[in-house]
């Protein structure tokens, strides 16, 4: 009966050391993330017309974003003030 307790006991600990490890795994690959292009409005100069294409697009962490981009983010261009907002799925 004690070898019994103490083996769950010891198999709890583990399926939680394991599902902690999956969250981290998934969070470092970015499997369960999404990222938002975001246009920075506030500046003297206005912004360029291909960063506002893309303001608020919303693609998964490892997927590029559409053109004018096509790439996996900012920067566009030299100057570039846009920047990513990563969220959980």
């Amino acid at each position: 009966m004690v070898i019994k307790i103490v083996g769950s006991a010891t198999q709890g600990i583990i399926n939680a050391f394991e599902a902690f490890l999956r969250e981290i795994i998934d969070r470092f690959t970015g499997r369960n993330m999404r990222k938002t292009w975001v246009v920075e409005k506030a500046a003297a100069t206005p912004p360029c017309k291909d960063c506002l294409k893309l303001d608020g697009e919303t693609v998964d962490y490892n997927d590029r974003f559409p053109r004018p981009s096509n790439d996996f983010g900012p920067p566009l261009h030299p100057n570039c003030r846009c920047k990513l907002n990563l969220k959980d799925k």
